[in-house]
């Protein structure tokens, strides 16, 4: 009989699992939220910030740990790479381009240059969080607010 444990390899590789839940299982479902629930890219974008500070709310030092280990447990997997990185940046593209559809996102840069700032931040970010207990990560999240606004949105206030 296999248990949860015997899907993994070993206990490196099972916590390692637990840390990309943490960072990247969750984009898709958030981002179809954002889409479902709000109207506006701009509304989306302030929606997204709050999800995200909300989960760092109750994030403790295991979730640190569990997130730096995260990328190392697909270091040889470059598919599984690849897969994840092309999950993330697809969804912000697309709340983006609906953006550009509708007319409220600026157009000087393409949804994928603009996706990519996105993705890139907000990794940078979760990562210095993880690797520096005194990290100001919700400081640095509302300046993170601020500049998606007023790099992707139209009339920014």
């Amino acid at each position: 009989r296999r248990t949860f444990y015997g899907h993994f390899p070993n206990k490196h590789t099972l916590l390692g699992g637990l840390g990309i839940s943490r960072l990247y299982d969750q984009s898709e479902p958030m981002l179809r939220l954002l889409m479902n629930n709000h109207q506006t890219t701009r509304a989306r974008l302030e929606a997204m910030i709050d999800y995200i500070e909300s989960n760092f709310a109750g994030y403790d030092d295991i979730d640190r740990q569990l997130i730096l280990l995260a990328p190392s447990t697909f270091a040889e997997d470059t598919e599984r790479q690849r897969e994840i990185g092309d999950n993330a940046m697809a969804s912000f593209i697309r709340l983006i381009t609906a953006g550009v559809e509708a007319g409220d996102v600026q157009t000087a840069f393409s949804p994928e240059i603009l996706a990519a700032m996105v993705v890139g931040t907000l990794n940078m970010l979760t990562i210095s969080w993880a690797m520096n207990s005194d990290y100001p990560i919700f400081a640095k999240l509302e300046e993170a607010r601020v500049m998606f606004e007023h790099l992707i949105c139209k009339d920014t206030p």
